[in-house]
């Protein structure tokens, strides 16, 4: 029992003073509702730059990821090619030594298309990781839209409150 009661108490401090600020924090405070409003518009202006960051990043991965597919393709085009042509030469060796070079062509050609095949692999997780890139980045605009709405929604009431006019309600979080 002696534990409960500073944790209970501790449980509140910390949800009041994370909570989302409202007009009703500033009734007859406008000064402290322009710093509010600027300081949740300055937090949105740096969340949306971070977001289009973010895009810009997604991005990059996603045409650095393109271009490893179509030379991975290309790849695999030639090797495929440049296999055809090796088996159509093998087959008349005629002695140990002519079947183990013939070997290695073919142990050569099969690398190059397994590098190939690794590379197509690449590009296709750097597309995957650009996708969740550019949905975090999404995110992270639609935020920081949101506070400078809330933010300018606050500069606005402060002026009007210094106009003795009625307030505008702030949009649901």
């Amino acid at each position: 029992m002696k534990h409960t009661l500073p944790i209970i108490l501790l449980a509140f401090l910390i949800a009041g003073c994370s909570s989302t600020p409202k007009l009703e924090d500033f009734t007859n405070n406008p000064n402290g509702m322009w710093d509010e409003g600027r300081r949740l518009s300055e937090k949105g202006e740096k969340l949306i730059m971070k977001g289009e960051e973010t895009i810009e990043d997604s991005r990059i991965d996603a045409n650095k990821g393109e271009a490893l597919i179509q030379s991975g393709s290309d790849a695999i085009t030639r090797a495929r090619q440049e296999y055809t042509v090796e088996v159509s030469k093998i087959g008349g060796s005629a002695n140990p030594k002519e079947v183990q070079f013939e070997a290695a062509r073919l142990n050569a050609v099969g690398e190059k298309w397994e590098k190939a095949i690794s590379n197509v692999e690449k590009g296709n997780d750097l597309l995957n990781k650009s996708r969740k890139k550019q949905a975090e980045g999404q995110e992270q605009i639609a935020e920081g839209r949101k506070l400078v709405e809330r933010g300018s929604n606050f500069i606005r009431n402060s002026q009007r409150m210094r106009l003795d006019q009625p307030l505008l309600t702030l949009p649901a979080e």
